[in-house]
């Protein structure tokens, strides 16, 4: 067997076994090229994803850390601006209420130059209290006292209206309140309407 192996090495035989063993030895050096070019390629293709990814990461992370800046600072901006409103407001009800006082110390000076028996009568009290669109004015007229509870220029809520047979000190009353009801509101929508406005 070893004789007939060593046979192959002679003659025209030796040369097709360099032959052979040169193919065979080049397709393994272009297999081996081939593996460690894959292995290179996958290596680096690998490297070059992972980076892109990170790159992306902190792409996202800075876009959401700005984003989230941004939010912030805006929210502190509108925050502020809602309170110098609100502080507006604030001082605009300390005002109202001044000139509520005010006018309810002049209530019984004014509703004295009125002669003692003018008085106003359940028709004209509900008419009165239907055309402000006020509460009271369905009523009848022994439901509750008059809107100054028989102490002049006091009345309930302003959106009560006014009952029974009213003083003029009891109108008067009722108009304060109402006016300054009125006012608030007033004030409140000028307040909304500034900071929608001003916003944009």
């Amino acid at each position: 067997m070893w004789s007939t192996f060593l046979s192959l090495f002679t003659g025209s035989n030796k040369t097709a076994v360099y032959a052979l063993a040169g193919v065979v030895a080049a397709l393994v050096l272009a297999a081996a090229c081939g593996l460690c070019g894959w292995h290179y390629g996958y290596q680096s293709a690998e490297s070059t994803g992972k980076a892109a990814l990170a790159t992306v990461e902190k792409q996202y992370a800075d876009a959401s850390a700005n984003a989230t800046a941004t939010a912030l600072q805006n929210f502190e901006r509108e925050t502020q601006r809602a309170n110098g409103i609100a502080a507006q407001l604030i001082e605009t009800r300390r005002a109202l209420s001044s000139a509520r006082a005010n006018i309810t110390g002049r209530i019984e000076h004014a509703a004295a130059s009125v002669p003692a028996d003018c008085a106003f009568g359940p028709e004209f009290v509900g008419l009165w209290n239907d055309a402000h669109g006020l509460r009271a004015g369905a009523l009848p007229e022994g439901a509750a006292p008059g809107g100054t509870a028989g102490q002049p220029g006091q009345t309930g809520a302003a959106g009560a209206g006014i009952r029974g047979n009213a003083s003029v000190a009891d109108l008067l009353a009722h108009g304060r309140d109402y006016g300054a009801y009125c006012q608030g509101v007033e004030a409140q929508r000028d307040g909304l309407m500034q900071f929608v406005t001003e916003g944009k």
